[in-house]
């Protein structure tokens, strides 16, 4: 993986910014098998709205990474208590990953701990996003 990420008033930079307005829409976003490398550093993603879904899964990851990686203070009612709500309304994951990025000793302790069989089937295209229907419909 290659880009600038999301500059937010130079409060530093995103890879990801996830959301879905309530918890019944399978929304999210997998980062699975990826090398992720920047100049600068940058966090692995924050919420855009209430509920939010993102995981990477045996990635490779440069000292790049902001050690409490994730961020989800951009709504109001999240700021307020923080540390309650993202329990709550988020799942943010990071499993197998490697690399000098991938050190978890500072990390947010809000982050979701999955087993290895959850982060399978988070990581799976048949599970998440329903991926056994609309993928099988697209081209290849």
């Amino acid at each position: 993986m290659r880009g600038g990420g999301e500059e937010l008033n130079g409060g530093g930079s995103y890879i990801t910014a996830q959301g879905c307005n309530n918890s019944d829409d399978p929304s999210g976003f997998i980062f699975k098998d990826c090398y992720i490398f920047r100049s600068d550093p940058i966090w692995l993603g924050r919420n855009y709205r209430p509920y939010s879904r993102v995981g990477f899964a045996d990635n490779y990851m440069e000292n790049i990474i902001i050690s409490e990686d994730w961020n989800a203070s951009f709504i109001p009612e999240m700021k307020k208590q923080q540390s309650i709500v993202n329990r709550e309304f988020t799942t943010y994951s990071e499993t197998n990953c490697r690399g000098p990025g991938s050190d978890m000793w500072k990390r947010v302790p809000w982050e979701k701990k999955l087993s290895e069989d959850q982060a399978n089937k988070f990581a799976s295209t048949s599970s998440f996003i329903d991926g056994n229907g609309w993928l099988a419909q697209c081209r290849t």
